[in-house]
């Protein structure tokens, strides 16, 4: 068996490869890191989109400031509502709700 085709220099080889066509401007890579396609990830780009989408429309300034203000308070809200769902420990809980109730009255107003 010739030295040059071990399994290291193979992998080496189609690392090359692929690196070779990434370059060149190939659409797809076999090698692509593993949960790449997952839910998680492209809901954070879809999130990413509608965010630029909503804060460079014809808005004015304080429209867009107001925007942005309200979409933070709904992902505060979000993750605190994540939190809670985890929360173990009675006083950690009560503070959680307590955040939301504060949260829930900002986006009211």
């Amino acid at each position: 068996m010739c030295v040059c085709a071990s399994p290291y220099r193979r992998r080496r080889r189609a690392r090359d490869a692929n690196s070779r066509a990434f370059q060149a401007g190939a659409r797809y890579d076999p090698v692509m890191a593993r949960g790449w396609e997952s839910k998680g990830v492209e809901t954070q780009q879809e999130e990413a989109v509608r965010m630029r989408t909503v804060t460079t429309g014809d808005a004015g300034a304080d429209e867009r400031r107001d925007q942005t203000r309200r979409a933070t308070l709904q992902l505060a809200r979000a993750r605190a509502v994540a939190d809670l769902g985890r929360a173990k420990s009675k006083p950690h809980r009560e503070m959680l709700e307590r955040a939301i109730a504060d949260l829930d009255e900002q986006l009211q107003g």
